[in-house]
């Protein structure tokens, strides 16, 4: 129950303290229409990592095993990131980045980061408690 509660408070706290990030940069910005998509990807992105923390927490065997997967969310955000524009682009050769496509990618970067370092540091904090050293 507790680890449950864990992971409900890391969502909690990680998704206030990321949307705060994320509409200060939208305000600093000047986002206009796009925010909204931006913030749609944030709530599946903060359920996302809240699911994927608490699968690690009850598989890993190490602390290491939540660490590398903190990890692996970021490149998989940076990656996916990438892909998505791409896609949008049609082609790698048609992919032009602009002042505007700058401020959306890190409207989705930076609170996406501070998303899952929020969420690693409290699972990593479960996962201490329940295994302790020595």
């Amino acid at each position: 129950m507790k680890t449950f509660l864990t992971l409900v408070l890391a969502f909690f706290v990680s998704a206030f303290v990321a949307g705060i990030v994320q509409n200060q940069l939208a305000v600093a910005f000047g986002a206009r229409e796009e925010f909204i998509a931006v913030m749609m990807l944030f709530v599946v992105t903060a359920v996302t990592v809240t699911v994927v923390f608490g699968i690690a927490l009850a598989v890993a065997k190490t602390v290491s095993g939540i660490d590398w997967t903190a990890v692996a969310l970021l490149v998989l955000a940076v990656v996916g990131l990438v892909v998505m524009s791409v896609l949008g682009a049609g082609s790698i050769r048609n992919l032009t980045i602009t002042k505007q496509d700058l401020a959306i990618v890190a409207e989705i970067l930076v609170p996406t980061a501070i998303l899952i370092a929020i969420q690693w540091w409290f699972v990593r904090r479960r996962w201490r408690r329940v295994h302790p050293v020595g």
